[in-house]
């Protein structure tokens, strides 16, 4: 079963993203236990 990371938005804050990657566990764009990081934010919008 897959895992995921999922972050809000990040408006302009590139060193903080960097420092929550980390934080969480990605090295170089990928997690050693296989995590996935999944971008949640401004670009999902919902029209009802």
């Amino acid at each position: 079963m897959n895992k995921y990371d999922i972050i809000g938005d990040n408006h302009g804050y590139a060193k903080e993203l960097q420092r929550l990657l980390a934080r969480i566990g990605n090295k170089n764009g990928s997690h050693p236990k296989g995590r996935k990081v999944s971008f949640m934010g401004g670009m999902c919008r919902i029209r009802i």
